[in-house]
């Protein structure tokens, strides 16, 4: 497969008019609205990454293609559509306030953005992991953006008949876990902090014995560096084998002489955004590579890994980090954020907020920004210690009857408990906790909350059903890029 090494500035998205011409007019009588609907905002999503590598952008397509669950992770800017316009997600709630619309969001809460991080100091903890799409808005999107996950989630489980799994009670279970963590710390519980061996389930435990075991062992330098001799060098090729033929599942390449001096430009910057200093020695630049095929909606992002010398000359304890280049967020329905904190790019967006909304500003103390040019990116440490839920590990283990369906409603639940402690100790958007902001709407109407998720997910989870089976006939009639043809090309 042949990539784009050298990208070019991404073109502005063309109006919603224009882009239906380019990918060869808007869809015949024999599509529905929805699938018309469906092509064309997916190509108004990606098509400056169409524009800058095709081949990457049709690999992400494909691999949305693969599940549904792979599609709900790369159609971010077709919920939060429907959350705002009549259709199958235009449910409506009870729970918006001038107040509750200022929470900070993680702005894609999902199963699979819940993993694990060894702070600087004490145990592995349990967050979220994802604030690529951070932003401020009514609290209850995030619950229903996560609600939805274990819906997919749980359909596919019921699907392959794993267990005696309900998609919708795993949803409600994700509300009722909202209600109860909020109600707790409103009548003055700790906040929640996930903990091995305690009490919060095998899926947790699963996950926490997984990242001690591997980051123990640095098996992040031995899936992506070599010792030779008494050195470390980079890895290339490939880490993992494809998912499909034109789907990369994980492989790394030497860097271009551009891709090198945005390298080298970060590493003499991002140590100024770190929330602990690092000596200048630790950053010392060993190796880099640039990586393919991980993540969904950032599978076509620019993604370096970074070998630096870390807090000792031994190669056993060298430092892998991940430059992340970070997008624009999608922006959220009907929301006037005024007056808005303004951040100078994308990656100080991200850290920032990460940093608010973690039970700890020293997860990842190695986490940091900057910007090479027009490209904001975002920097964290590379390491097995940073572990995420997976639905295929879910699935693997329910087959293999160590886990039962009990403990993924358990999951769910605990997952809703995550969502609202992070709500709460962030700050609001006028500064408030955010605790109190979502208390004005929530608070005596928890069976309210539950009622809704229900409605709401019975109505948007089949047709994210349907979604996904419409993108599998769209991609087979017009191909990867949905028809769409960058120009030039």
């Amino acid at each position: 497969m042949t990539h784009t090494r050298l990208h070019r500035a991404a073109s502005p998205i063309l109006a919603p008019l224009l882009v239906c011409l380019l990918v060869l007019g808007c869809a015949g009588a024999e599509d529905d609205g929805r699938e018309a609907w469906l092509r064309n905002t997916l190509v108004q999503d990606n098509q400056s990454l169409m524009e800058r590598d095709p081949a990457l952008a049709s690999g992400k397509l494909l691999k949305m293609g693969l599940t549904p669950y792979n599609y709900f992770r790369g159609t971010l800017g077709q919920f939060q559509r429907d959350m705002g316009q009549p259709g199958p997600g235009f449910v409506p709630t009870r729970f918006s306030s001038p107040e509750g619309s200022r929470v900070l969001l993680v702005g894609d809460p999902h199963v699979e953005n819940i993993g694990s991080f060894q702070p600087l100091e004490g145990e592995l903890v349990v967050d979220f992991n994802d604030f690529d799409a951070a932003t401020y808005g009514v609290w209850v999107y995030d619950v229903r953006r996560l609600a939805l996950s274990a819906w997919v989630m749980g359909a596919m489980l019921a699907d392959a008949q794993l267990a005696e799994i309900d998609p919708t009670a795993l949803a409600v279970e994700v509300a009722r876990g909202y209600a109860e963590e909020f109600a707790a710390e409103r009548a003055g519980a700790p906040p929640l902090a996930i903990r091995a061996q305690a009490g919060f389930g095998a899926i947790i435990d699963d996950l926490l014995r997984r990242a001690k075991r591997d980051g123990d062992v640095f098996e992040e330098l031995l899936d992506y560096t070599r010792l030779e001799g008494d050195a470390r060098v980079m890895f290339y090729g490939a880490v993992e084998e494809r998912a499909a033929p034109d789907v990369i599942g994980d492989e790394v390449f030497a860097l271009t002489a551009q891709e090198l001096e945005i390298v080298q430009l970060g590493l003499a910057r991002y140590p100024e955004t770190l929330a602990v200093a690092t000596p200048d020695a630790a950053m010392a630049f060993k190796g880099a590579s640039r990586r393919y095929g991980a993540g969904v909606s950032s599978y076509p992002v620019l993604r370096f890994y970074v070998l630096v010398e870390g807090p000792t000359a031994s190669p056993e304890d060298d430092w892998l980090l991940e430059f992340k280049e970070i997008l624009n967020p999608n922006t959220l329905p009907g929301l006037v954020q005024w007056p808005q904190r303004r951040f100078r790019s994308n990656s100080e967006r991200v850290v920032a907020h990460q940093r608010a909304l973690q039970e700890g500003r020293f997860n990842d103390p190695l986490l940091g920004h900057y910007e090479a040019g027009p490209i904001p990116i975002r920097v964290r440490h590379r390491t097995k210690y940073q572990k995420g839920v997976a639905v295929d590990r879910i699935m693997e283990k329910l087959g293999e009857d160590e886990w039962s369906g009990a403990d993924v409603e358990a999951f769910a639940r605990l997952a809703g408990r995550l969502l609202a402690r992070t709500h709460g100790q962030a700050p609001t958007l006028n500064g408030e906790r955010g605790l109190d902001a979502v208390a004005g709407s929530l608070e005596g109407h928890e069976e309210a909350l539950a009622a809704e998720i229900e409605r709401f997910v019975n109505a948007y989870g089949p047709a994210t059903q349907g979604d996904a089976a419409r993108l599998q006939r769209i991609i087979a009639e017009h191909g990867p890029l949905l028809g769409y043809r960058p120009r030039g090309r």
